[in-house]
């Protein structure tokens, strides 16, 4: 009699336990299930909006070393490159406070002169870069405009004036603030021909071996077709 008696209460002690290592078992998924959707509300990503990207109206990216003319509606404006040359879209993130810029290659081969980019500047962008540089991207290695340059190229474009050490000049029916200034390295020299698109600043550069080429490097330039719409 004691036997079974002792035997009975075994069988009970394990149902009990048995049925609270399930309860707190339930309680502990319900827990984890109700903390993963807290890390994963918490943890999830703000979506971009329009206004907080400076290229929200820019068209995507060409094909790499593509032919042939470039369309930026929201300036808008077209242009169209020589023939002999390829273009396609620069990867690098406000690029000297650019909010795009464009890489150009000539067909046979780098030999000076040769046009090399197109930047396109806001005011908005230039502050951008301005802000972040040292921050939470690295400053251009080089020369990069600020704002003070951009309100100062475009008011001196307007009363058909050079600006500090740029040359005010005529190419095509076009006006620019023409400088030049040596490469990174000095390896070559780089000659900058800026002009306005409305309020935007576009940076056109010609890379030259030496002074000597400037007449060359001008007459380059009136081979691309800028066509405001």
């Amino acid at each position: 009699m004691l036997t079974e008696r002792v035997t009975e209460r075994v069988i009970a002690d394990r149902c009990t336990l048995f049925l609270v290592t399930l309860v707190l078992t339930m309680s502990a998924c319900t827990s984890l299930q109700v903390n993963e959707k807290l890390v994963s509300v918490h943890t999830q990503p703000a979506l971009p909006t329009a206004e907080a990207s400076p290229t929200a109206e820019l068209p995507p990216s060409p094909t790499p070393w593509q032919p042939g003319c470039l369309q930026i509606p929201s300036i808008p404006v077209e242009i169209c490159v020589p023939d002999d040359y390829l273009i396609t879209i620069n990867q690098e993130r406000n690029r000297r406070g650019s909010f795009v810029s464009y890489d150009l290659r000539p067909l046979d081969g780098y030999h000076t002169p040769y046009l090399s980019e197109l930047q396109f500047f806001s005011a908005e962008s230039i502050a951008e870069f301005t802000a972040n540089c040292g921050d939470d991207s690295p400053c251009f290695f080089g020369d990069y405009p600020d704002l003070e340059r951009y309100i100062g190229q475009r008011e001196s474009l307007l009363a058909h004036e050079g600006y500090e050490d740029g040359a005010f000049l005529s190419f095509s029916g076009r006006d620019f603030i023409v400088r030049s200034f040596p490469c990174h390295g000095d390896a070559c020299l780089i000659r900058e021909y800026t002009t306005f698109l409305g309020n935007v600043k576009l940076d056109i550069w010609i890379v030259l071996d030496e002074e000597s080429q400037v007449a060359q490097g001008d007459l380059l330039l009136t081979q691309l077709t800028i066509r405001e719409e």
